[in-house]
Parts: structure tokens; sequence; C-alpha cells
């Protein structure tokens, strides 16, 4: 079973996560366990770094 959760706010996706996968312009740039996730490495994510 898999919820999808989009979320604009990072502290809410750590909280609610076991796995997170970003995504930008339709395809998955990054895909990690949320247990070794912090909200810069996300936010970086989101920004397009890889």
């Amino acid at each position: 079973m898999a919820v999808l959760l989009i979320s604009t706010e990072l502290a809410e996706i750590l909280a609610l996560s076991t796995r997170i996968a970003t995504i930008l312009r339709g395809r998955i740039v990054g895909e990690l366990p949320a247990a070794q996730a912090d909200a810069e490495q996300l936010g970086s994510l989101t920004g397009g770094a890889t």
C-alpha cells in the first residue's frame, strides 16, 4: 500500500513519510528514506540539485 503526500512543508513531509521522492518537471530527481533526509537536503533536491 502507498500514499502520495504532496506538501510544501518540509517538516510535515519528514514527520509523515518513510520514503521520500522529489519530482521536478515531471521526473523523479531524488529518492531516499525519510530517516536519512533533512530539510536542507530536500530543499536542494526540490530546487534541482542532484
